[in-house]
């Protein structure tokens, strides 16, 4: 596997971790307690959270920044007030959506998930031109639903790039017009996989944002992506198609030397590591939550979920997580 782009410092001091487990722990504490005399419940639940962040804040047991979010993933549980009362003061609950996918986003590429997927993808799409569009597009566009356009365009270019390298030192074949395809598909795939999800590029954060202030429609998760999903679906074949057989004739019969080298690419990469795999859990568990919050909601209306709350402590669980205890 690539080495991960950066690693935490390793080591865990006895104080941190004193404090990761002291912290809930006076938090459950309070809880467990009824609320003094003249103290509403509410304000029991904000003591409870306050002493709670004083001591991850003291013993620093995680970042302070992150510290720094548990009011929002916590009051809106509590009951405490709505995500939107609790990030008033702030920004807008839709900047916290996407700070929480823009942590997801990282970390998938500091454990190099993102090019674990796009060359397991690619190992699978056929070893022909046509395919290998297809395959790269089709693995850009599902990024692109959970990561910024730009990001997933980085992940997937340098991939582009050399396989555009392989196919232009092939001599037995005319492959003319595979490079610009390739590379007009990342970039057209990217933008498209983007509509799938509120998070999948800014814009569409802003128009939800729009719609619930001027009109008061709320568009949760699940509703854009009943619109937005098929669209990627319709969109992105139509786009291969205009770009292999209209734009560019692209060949259509296997090329060994890609064969090769995503062959090669997929052998250099090493068995799943525990960051990945938790890391892998920790992205399924935020997008079912996304995905099913109506039903969750329905079942559980004391939780009062909201997409940037789930998005917030999947970000927090990023840094709460080990990968391994004894760093």
């Amino acid at each position: 596997m690539v080495e991960p782009i950066s690693r935490p410092p390793t080591g865990f001091p006895v104080h941190r971790q004193i404090g990761l487990i002291a912290g809930p722990g006076a938090f459950m504490i309070i809880l467990a307690n009824p609320a003094p005399e003249g103290l509403s419940a509410q304000g029991w639940h904000i003591a409870a959270v306050g002493l709670w962040m004083a001591v991850w804040w003291m013993t620093e047991a995680l970042p302070l920044a992150i510290t720094a979010l548990l009011p929002i993933a916590l009051f809106p549980m509590l009951g405490v007030s709505e995500i939107g009362q609790t990030t008033a003061s702030y920004a807008h609950p839709l900047v916290f959506l996407f700070l929480g996918g823009f942590l997801l986003a990282r970390a998938m590429n500091v454990w190099s998930l993102d090019k674990r997927l796009a060359i397991t993808v690619l190992r699978w799409a056929g070893s022909s031109p046509r395919s290998v569009i297809a395959g790269t597009m089709a693995v850009t566009a599902f990024l692109s639903m959970w990561v910024s356009n730009t990001a997933t365009a980085m992940v997937m270019l340098p991939i582009g790039l050399s396989i555009v390298a392989t196919i232009s030192e092939n001599e037995e074949r005319d492959f003319t017009g595979v490079g610009p395809a390739l590379l007009l598909g990342i970039a057209y795939a990217a933008t498209i996989g983007g509509m799938g999800t509120i998070v999948g590029t800014p814009p569409n954060a802003l128009f939800v944002a729009f719609m619930s202030e001027s009109y008061g429609i709320e568009v949760s998760f699940l509703t854009w992506m009943l619109i937005g999903v098929p669209l990627v679906i319709v969109l992105l074949p139509l786009a291969w198609f205009v770009l292999t057989h209209i734009t560019f004739r692209i060949e259509s019969r296997p090329s060994p030397k890609i064969e090769s080298l995503v062959a090669s690419a997929y052998l250099r990469l090493e068995p799943m590591s525990r960051a990945e795999f938790l890391l892998t859990t920790v992205l399924l568990l935020v997008a079912v939550c996304w995905i099913f919050r109506p039903l969750m909601t329905a079942a559980l209306p004391w939780l009062s979920l909201s997409d940037a709350g789930i998005s917030i402590v999947g970000a927090i669980l990023l840094f709460l997580i080990p990968v391994d205890l004894k760093e």
